[in-house]
């Protein structure tokens, strides 16, 4: 992009400028995190999502906690207790960017581990998480255009039906992640 005759490049990461705008859209609106109540497991996952999309624009300094990563939570007690507090518009935001991470995500662990996060938000709702084919239906860029009906679910989904409802990735191997080149 070139504003006042200087040329800039984009803080999003490679993998997602190859997505539809709308997927692009929401992974963005899931980086910003709750500011209403401390939550530091959901933080954990939030700055961990942050930094597979977006690149440091503060020039390298890192004295930032805003893609800070430490430790990933597992899903248990603690994590599902705050997850329970969260304002359903945010949960709404954060389950939609996990599922694209987990279909879209050039890296197989990291599909795995927003996988791992993503099913376990989905049924904590007591729903059934969207399958690739519904979601890639969802959020392609169709600005005005009639379009065939979304992929076809079975009304009633059963967690013993592996072709609509895989089971849930097994949690993190470890604890912590980061990105390679940081």
């Amino acid at each position: 992009m070139s504003l006042f005759g200087k040329d800039y490049e984009t803080v999003q990461e490679e993998w997602m400028l190859e997505l539809p705008l709308k997927m692009q859209s929401t992974l963005l609106a899931c980086t910003r995190g709750v500011d209403s109540q401390w939550m530091p497991n959901m933080k954990s996952v939030n700055r961990w999502l942050r930094s597979l999309m977006l690149k440091n624009g503060n020039g390298g300094n890192d004295h930032s906690d805003f893609q800070k990563i430490g430790e990933l939570p597992l899903f248990d007690g603690d994590f599902e207790r705050e997850v329970e507090y969260l304002p359903v518009h945010y949960y709404h935001h954060i389950i939609l960017g996990l599922g694209i991470v987990h279909y879209k995500h050039p890296d197989e662990e990291v599909r795995d581990i927003a996988g791992y996060y993503y099913t376990g938000l989905v049924e904590m709702l007591h729903q059934t998480p969207e399958t690739e084919a519904h979601m890639d239906w969802r959020l392609e860029d169709n600005p005005g255009e009639l379009r065939d009906p979304p992929p076809s679910v079975p009304r009633a989904l059963d967690k013993h039906n592996s072709m609509y409802h895989p089971a849930p990735p097994p949690p993190p191997t470890t604890t912590s992640y980061r990105r390679s080149g940081y």
